[in-house]
């Protein structure tokens, strides 16, 4: 394998870092670990909730107008990843001024032109990745939309109402798990943009993300007030 003229071992240290990080956490949080619950479980827990509650309502332009809300979320930074995957290549026909201007600025690390066009794909490649998750998660919207309007009408025997929102209540945490998933990718794309400032930084930033994430998913004031209302065992 041959690597860009230019590029370091610390670069090099610095994306391996950087991918193993991303996917390791995201393992970590997307299971059970030693029974502690995350913020994604308790939203989890509420939407299947929300479904059941959904079962007994006549009306249901509430719901939909929920979902329709949660939609518009996930359409805006969709929309805004094609924008900054857009404005990253389009950074390539600047290569030349880009790099010159890094050599004069004392505080960032100099680089070759080969390096930095790898920086602007790499981060592309990250914004890419949080595209198809946001447009994934727009699809299972969709669905969930379907699955409302389909839903079977008041009264509604106990057996088909379990099941029916513990499948609605599955496709919605689905959706919404894919969203969380972009999002996370917004949060590393944050810290690969450090990269062009020095590898090192890069990796204290991959490192920095990583704790920010994990105490929003799993420590945060949120995850506390979802714990003591709802029991998900």
């Amino acid at each position: 394998m041959t690597f860009p003229e230019g590029l370091t071992f610390l670069d090099i240290a610095a994306i391996g870092w950087y991918i193993v990080g991303w996917v390791l956490y995201s393992h970590f949080a997307e299971c059970k670990f030693k029974g502690k619950r995350n913020l994604a479980e308790m939203v989890g827990a509420q939407r299947t909730l929300w479904m059941e509650r959904m079962l007994t309502r006549e009306a249901r332009i509430m719901d939909a107008a929920i979902v329709g809300a949660l939609m518009q979320s996930v359409t805006f930074f969709a929309s805004t990843s094609i924008l900054i995957i857009a404005g990253l290549l389009a950074t390539l026909g600047g290569v030349d001024d880009a790099v010159s201007i890094i050599a004069d600025t004392p505080f960032l690390a100099h680089t070759t032109h080969a390096v930095f066009e790898s920086k602007l794909f790499f981060m592309a490649a990250t914004f890419v990745y949080a595209f198809f998750k946001f447009s994934w998660s727009l699809r299972l919207f969709n669905i969930l939309s379907v699955m409302i309007a389909a839903a079977p009408n008041p009264p509604v025997p106990p057996k088909t109402a379990s099941e029916f929102s513990r499948r609605a209540g599955m496709m919605s945490s689905l959706a919404g798990n894919n969203f969380n998933g972009g999002l996370r990718a917004y949060y590393f794309g944050l810290a690969a943009l450090t990269w062009f400032i020095h590898p090192a930084i890069f990796i204290l930033m991959t490192a920095w993300v990583i704790l920010v994430i994990y105490h929003r998913e799993f420590l945060s004031k949120a995850v506390q007030i979802l714990d003591e209302s709802v029991d998900i065992d």
